[in-house]
């Protein structure tokens, strides 16, 4: 077996989720043995003491700048521990955006990037670069980071986000309910949320429907009648329950670079559970709306009203472009189609290392 081991971004973040935990057992019987180090504390925990500290600018910049290194501390067991292993997979970063203790990883050292990670920082700009020029390689989750990366990387490889179809599956349906979109994400993300809320208000005005919101904190609509909008705080066990919920997904984004560097996993999720989308047409979604007959792109307050509303009236639509989904999903984007990606990008720096034993490899297919 290939020993990786998987340096992670924490228990629930959707990185760690998506683009490493659920890929284990899939690599595993593709005689690749990973094994996750999640961080001791959360790299994007808040300062605790942000709310009983005083007002002073200075004190902030001392305190955040304390808890950033303590975050940093608490990472250096694992890097330690990498040294037994022999590849290490390294999601965006110790911390993301910064640099830490990276530069003692053990090589070969194989950075996995979902993200604009040198957007999140004022020290981002540098440390990014740095950090890609170091790794090995870079795995990137959509042709726009991939063109930023390779200005800094040796080698870098698209590999899209996947999604377990044995998990998001379609559901049995519900009759006679009300019309529902749906939204799941974090709550950083709501501000995309927000600047459709027009669009969404029209819609939801003509024809009554609700609008799902799947998030860790709920949303502060403006104008969104409060009988419309149902919050659901997240939570794994039932995150496919509630899509299966949904009639209609939607994954609104901004202009700004930090929305090319997304991966459309939101897409992908809604897709599996068969359920048609309407989302801003840029970069990763660009690609997975000009897939498939899956939904419709929208760039615009009116774009969004159109599209919602067509797919709101028409249920066999809904329905062909939900099935389409599931199928692109299972074709292109499921477990069974990244895994072996990754797999094979781990097999061949163990493969070309002169200490490697080639009898440790696992015969499994």
């Amino acid at each position: 077996m290939i020993a990786v081991a998987a340096l992670t971004t924490g228990k629930d973040t959707p990185s760690a989720r998506f683009r490493a935990r659920q890929l284990i057992p899939a690599l595993n019987h593709r005689g690749v043995d990973v094994t996750e180090l999640v961080p001791r504390l959360c790299p994007f925990a808040p300062n605790p003491l942000s709310s009983v500290l005083s007002t002073s600018r200075r004190t902030k910049r001392v305190s955040d700048a304390l808890w950033t290194g303590v975050k940093a501390v608490s990472r250096f067991g694992d890097v330690y521990d990498c040294r037994q292993f022999d590849v290490v997979w390294l999601l965006k970063g110790l911390l993301p955006g910064l640099m830490t203790f990276e530069s003692l990883i053990k090589p070969p050292l194989v950075l996995d990037v979902d993200d604009a990670i040198w957007l999140q920082h004022k020290f981002s700009k540098r440390a990014v670069p740095a950090l890609a020029r170091q790794a090995d390689l870079v795995v990137v989750g959509n042709s726009w980071l991939a063109e930023h990366f390779e200005r800094w990387s040796k080698e870098v490889v698209i590999v899209p986000t996947g999604v377990d179809t044995s998990r998001f599956v379609p559901g049995l349906g519900q009759e006679n309910r009300r019309l529902t979109i749906g939204w799941t994400g974090t709550s950083s993300n709501l501000r995309y949320l927000y600047e459709i809320e027009s669009a969404l208000g029209r819609f939801i005005h003509d024809t009554g429907a609700m609008l799902l919101v799947l998030c860790d904190r709920p949303p502060q609509f403006k104008a969104l009648p409060a009988d419309n909008v149902r919050f659901v705080p997240w939570n794994d066990r039932e995150e496919v329950e509630h899509i299966q919920s949904m009639d209609i997904g939607i994954m609104p984004l901004g202009r700004e670079e930090w929305s090319y560097g997304k991966c459309a996993l939101k897409l992908l999720t809604y897709l599996a559970c068969g359920i048609p989308v309407v989302a801003t047409p840029i970069s990763a979604n660009h690609e997975v709306l000009n897939s498939a007959d899956v939904g419709f792109g929208a760039a615009n307050e009116l774009e969004w009203y159109d599209a919602l509303k067509l797919l709101g009236s028409d249920a066999e639509l809904r329905e062909s472009m939900g099935s389409a989904g599931r199928k692109l999903v299972e074709t292109d984007y499921s477990i069974e189609a990244v895994a072996p990606i990754y797999a094979a990008l781990f097999a061949r720096f163990v493969l070309e290392s002169p200490a490697w034993n080639p009898s440790r490899v696992s015969n499994k297919s």
